[in-house]
C-alpha cells in the first residue's frame, strides 16, 4: 500500500492541480478551490478535497484517473467536513473527517477507490 499526501502542485488561486505524468505535466481544472491532495499508486487514484470558493470548509472529495478524468467526486458525512487525506491502518485510501460543532469526535473514513465510497472507520486522534 502506497498513498502519497501532498502530492502534485496546486495553483496559487486553488483552481488547477498539476502532476507529473510519464516525462510530461497533466492539469486539472477545478471550479472549486483544492484544499488537500494526495496519489495512492496502487490503485493509480489522485485524490482532492475541494471547498467552494470563499469558506473554509472542506466539503467534496473528488477522484481522478491517471490521465485526470473523474472517476468520482463525494460530498462529506453528514455534520462532518472533510479534514485531510491519509493512509489508514487497514487501508491505503482514507480520509480524517472534523466535525465542526464538536458534538461528535473527529472520525476516519475509508475511501473505496472505485467509487468514492465513504465507509466509517474509527476516532482520528
Amino acid at each position: 500500500m502506497s498513498l502519497v499526501t501532498n502530492f502534485g502542485q496546486i495553483s496559487a488561486d486553488k483552481h488547477v492541480f498539476s502532476w507529473p505524468d510519464e516525462g510530461s505535466t497533466r492539469s486539472f481544472h477545478c471550479k472549486n478551490e483544492i484544499c488537500d491532495s494526495a496519489i495512492s499508486l496502487s490503485h493509480q487514484l489522485i485524490l482532492l478535497l475541494t471547498r467552494q470558493p470563499m469558506t473554509q470548509t472542506c466539503n467534496q472529495l473528488v477522484g481522478l484517473n491517471h490521465n485526470g478524468n473523474i472517476r468520482f467526486e463525494i460530498a462529506a458525512p453528514d455534520d462532518y467536513e472533510f479534514y485531510y487525506l491519509s493512509a489508514h491502518v487497514r487501508f491505503e485510501t482514507a480520509v480524517v473527517c472534523i466535525n465542526r460543532a464538536k458534538q461528535k469526535l473527529d472520525w476516519f473514513y475509508a475511501i473505496d477507490p472505485q467509487t468514492g465510497q465513504l465507509s466509517s472507520l474509527n476516532r482520528a486522534y
